[in-house]
């Protein structure tokens, strides 16, 4: 995979990361970068996974460090990663923790979080509370982004963990969520999303996912 240890701004495009493995974070891509984009890439089947005890393993397929501010994946499909520590697991497909995220025309599906330690949370992806995650760049009338299908090894569907007030999974804002296109926003509703299985289509109007 692609592990970068410094770095303000970082530009990914055009390949495929498949089959990488890490012993920690970040099975595809890993990056402290302020502002980080993936433009045209699919990360596949990529983990990160430790079995040493007390071992924490976020980002199967992407991984941001506390620094990253901004992370903008543009058409990419990330698919079929796990995470998985012995202590805690989080983001199978994503973990943006910090940084808000935009996504365009991507997907995140059938990614797999472990469930062998004490915490775990968000198979599809991680966000920390009160960041925003916004569909769309604006510049069209829809956008094809969804978070389907992605699970803990239970088989439990566990797309999205996304709150905006403490650190309470059960509370996912409205406000959580904005879509942003063709020049319209609007909200849609994220419900329980940690559990539901949330998939977004995007219509530039108020849905309900």
């Amino acid at each position: 995979g692609i592990h970068e240890t410094r770095g303000t701004t970082t530009t990914i495009k055009d390949m495929t990361i498949e089959g990488c493995d890490a012993r920690g974070n970040g099975g595809g891509v890993s990056s402290p970068a302020e502002t980080l984009t993936l433009t045209n890439v699919t990360i596949s089947d990529c983990r990160a996974v430790s079995n040493i005890s007390g071992s924490e393993c976020f980002g199967g397929g992407v991984y941001c460090t506390n620094a990253v501010k901004t992370l903008t994946l543009d058409n990419c499909r990330i698919t079929g990663n796990t995470a998985s520590g012995r202590k805690t697991s989080r983001g199978g497909g994503v973990y943006p923790y910090n940084a808000n995220v935009t996504m365009i025309d991507t997907g995140i599906e059938n990614n797999v979080l472990g469930v062998t330690g004490t915490a775990y949370d968000a198979a599809g992806m991680y966000m920390a509370s009160g960041r925003k995650l916004t569909l769309g760049d604006g510049t069209e009338e829809s956008d094809t982004s969804f978070i389907r299908g992605n699970t803990l090894q239970s088989g439990t569907a566990s797309n999205l963990r996304l709150s905006m007030t403490g650190n309470n999974d059960s509370v996912n804002r409205a406000d959580s969520v904005l879509v942003n296109c063709g020049g319209l926003s609007g909200t849609i509703y994220v419900v329980n999303a940690r559990n539901a299985g949330t998939q977004f289509g995007t219509t530039g109007k108020k849905d309900k996912a």
